[in-house]
């Protein structure tokens, strides 16, 4: 007698099935479009936040932009990603 096969025995690992989910979405260019959606949402939602809260977004950006700038200095930080195009 035969066991029966477990559903787990073909079981991929969480970087094969994330490979299978990315060429999946890149069939079908899901990957550019929803995260401009998602994205918008997101844009959406801080820019009305930031109204909500009298925050000038903008001038928040540029002095966190400086912090930045002074906290992780070009010359010493190495991008450690790169952006798929």
């Amino acid at each position: 007698m035969s066991s029966p096969k477990s559903r787990f025995e073909d079981s991929l690992t969480l970087e094969g099935l994330r490979e299978k989910i990315e060429h999946f979405a890149d069939d079908r260019d899901w990957h550019k479009e929803h995260l401009g959606e998602e994205l918008s949402d997101v844009l959406i939602y801080l820019v009305r936040l930031a109204d909500r809260c009298n925050i000038d977004l903008a001038t928040a950006a540029l002095r966190k932009m400086d912090k930045n700038a002074i906290k992780y200095p070009a010359n010493l930080v190495r991008v450690l990603f790169t952006i798929k195009r």
